[in-house]
C-alpha cells in the first residue's frame, strides 16, 4: 500500500502542476513587466545594467551618471555640508537643518530635501531597493525554471508518445473534458484512461519524480 500512496501523491503533484501552467505563464508575464525602481523592469534588467548601478553606489566619478541639474545639485550639497553623513536618514536631517544663503539655495535645498526623501521612500517600498531587485529577478528565475522543467517534459514526453503529451496537454494544460480530449485524439473513454495513466508514469520517469 505504501508504494501506491507515494504513487498517488506523485500523480496529484504532476496533475497541479500541469493545471498550474497557465497561471505560472502570466504570473511570469505580470513580474516580467513589473517596474522595480529607477526606471527598471525585471525582464530589462540585465548584468550589464545591475553593474552600471552597483558602479554608481561604488562611487564612480558623478558626472559619468548624473546630468547637469543632478550635478549643480550635488555642488550644493558639498558647498554646506561640511562632512557627508552617512544614511540618507542623517543626509536629510542635515540638509533640512541649512537655510541657504540666497533664494537659490534655499531652493536648491529644499529640491535636494526631496530628492533624499524620494530615495528613502523608495527603499522603504516593498517593489524597491537593491535587495528587491535581486529577490523579483530570483523569483522570476525560478518562475520559468518551473515553467521550462514542465514544458521541456512534456515536450520530452512527445518524443516518447506523442498521443501522451497531447493527453496531458488538452486534458489538464487546456482544461478540456475527457470526452472532449478523447474526440480530438480518436480514441474511446477505456483507451483514455489508460494513455492517462502511462502518460503520467512516463512524465514522473522524464521529470525525475518517480
Amino acid at each position: 500500500m505504501g508504494a501506491l500512496k507515494i504513487k498517488v501523491e506523485i500523480e496529484k503533484e504532476i496533475i497541479e502542476q500541469l493545471k498550474g501552467y497557465k497561471r505560472l505563464c502570466g504570473r511570469i508575464k505580470v513580474l516580467e513587466r513589473q517596474p522595480v525602481g529607477m526606471g527598471y523592469e525585471v525582464n530589462a534588467f540585465d548584468e550589464d545594467k545591475l553593474q552600471t548601478l552597483h558602479a554608481r553606489l561604488k562611487g564612480l566619478p558623478s558626472y559619468m551618471y548624473l546630468n547637469k541639474r543632478e550635478q549643480h545639485l550635488e555642488t550644493i550639497a558639498h558647498a554646506y555640508l561640511e562632512q557627508y553623513p552617512v544614511g540618507t536618514k542623517s543626509q536629510l536631517q542635515e540638509i533640512k537643518s541649512q537655510h541657504g544663503a540666497d533664494a537659490d539655495d534655499r531652493k536648491d535645498l529644499k529640491e535636494l530635501a526631496r530628492r533624499i526623501q524620494k530615495v528613502r521612500d523608495a527603499r522603504l517600498g516593498t517593489l524597491r531597493g537593491i535587495d528587491a531587485i535581486h529577490e523579483k529577478e530570483a523569483q522570476l528565475r525560478d518562475l520559468m525554471d518551473e515553467r521550462d522543467m514542465i514544458s521541456n517534459t512534456l515536450e520530452a514526453l512527445g518524443d516518447v508518445n506523442n498521443n501522451y503529451s497531447r493527453l496531458l496537454l488538452h486534458r489538464y494544460i487546456e482544461g478540456k473534458s475527457v470526452d472532449e480530449v478523447a474526440s480530438i485524439l480518436g480514441i474511446v473513454r477505456k483507451t483514455f484512461d489508460r494513455w492517462r495513466v502511462k502518460a503520467i508514469e512516463e512524465y514522473a520517469i522524464l521529470a525525475g519524480m518517480s
